[in-house]
């Protein structure tokens, strides 16, 4: 049985910041890649790891782009799965999801969301593989607290015990900060090998960080994350990577992953505006770039009326601590 892994998707009615191209059609086209990729490899079940949107307010996602996508899902040759992520939920989490724009395309039969355990392929009471989601959780990020939990992503005695006494294998999909072990971030990461129980997968597929890390034995467990299918950053890693997804063999063995490079994606130096001197602004001490982070996070729909400083601070990345300190200062002030 082959499956097809998407990394996040992040659509949306206007470019990220930098952008010269259409991107909206862009990103519809790579779906369409996607489709086409899923028709060539007979692919039985298709999943994206989350962040189908950019903008997570519902009002800045136009009733065109849910159509559209809508007809997209719909054309793909086998069901399609999104496990949730931060850009897909609104100011209450996960509990804001039946009215936001993801919500819709699963009331719609486009897409299902994957919230707890789910066995496919199920023959005479056995499914052929297990899928454990682990959607977004700003808890197990650190968000509040700049430590992360590991133990979120590992099987609780329930899963467990659905599994006992069987051999289909058990692919985790998650949305959330994890990494191999030895990669160092500037922000809170969880490094899988702290995993409890992280033997209990075959294969861990990740998203949220958005470049590629490709596919790393840790023990007995292949951990992948595909990358983002989107650049939304004029960042070295949005011009070095590829644009792929995971396709993934099941059978009586076990799993096998293997890369493949997204067809027809124009170059970075396509898509991304070249920057001229007037686009920069000096600040002493500060470099620039950091400012444009910050300008196009603020573009992506970032609310301090509807989230915690904390989690405000957290969405900002690993921007330089004179900004983000001065960004806290204003919001203290203003609140």
């Amino acid at each position: 049985m082959n499956l097809l892994f998407a990394g996040d998707l992040h659509i949306a009615d206007k470019a990220p910041s930098g952008r010269v191209d259409d991107y909206m059609e862009t990103m519809l086209g790579k779906l369409e890649s996607i489709t086409a990729l899923c028709k060539k490899h007979k692919v039985e079940h298709a999943f994206f790891t989350g962040d189908i949107y950019h903008v997570k307010q519902p009002n800045r996602v136009s009733h065109g782009l849910v159509q559209r996508l809508i007809g997209a899902f719909k054309a793909f040759p086998c069901p399609v799965y999104v496990v949730p992520g931060n850009h897909d939920y609104g100011p209450e989490g996960i509990d804001s999801l039946p009215r936001q724009p993801l919500g819709t395309l699963e009331k719609a039969g486009a897409i299902e969301l994957l919230m707890e355990m789910k066995g496919f392929g199920v023959k005479d009471g056995n499914p052929e593989f297990w899928i454990v989601p682990r959607p977004y959780n700003a808890v197990a990020e650190g968000v509040h607290t700049g430590v992360t939990d590991p133990s979120y992503y590992a099987l609780t005695e329930e899963e467990h015990e659905k599994i006992r006494g069987q051999k289909a294998p058990v692919i985790g999909l998650a949305h959330g900060s994890l990494v191999a072990p030895g990669d160092s971030r500037q922000y809170p990461t969880v490094d899988v090998s702290q995993i409890p129980g992280l033997e209990d997968y075959n294969l861990l597929v990740s998203g949220h960080i958005h470049e590629s890390l490709g596919v790393v034995q840790v023990g007995t467990t292949v951990f992948a994350n595909p990358g983002s299918v989107a650049r939304t950053r004029r960042d070295l890693a949005s011009y070095a990577r590829t644009i792929e997804v995971l396709l993934v063999g099941v059978d009586k063995d076990g799993v096998s992953v293997e890369e493949v490079p997204l067809p027809d994606v124009l170059p970075a130096l396509e898509v991304f505006g070249r920057r001229s001197p007037d686009d920069t602004v000096e600040l002493e001490g500060v470099d620039a770039d950091e400012i444009s982070n910050f300008v196009e996070l603020l573009g992506q729909g970032i609310r301090a009326d509807q989230m915690s400083i904390p989690e405000l601070l957290a969405e900002l990345g690993d921007l330089e601590p004179k900004v983000k300190a001065e960004v806290q200062r204003h919001l203290e002030e203003a609140s």
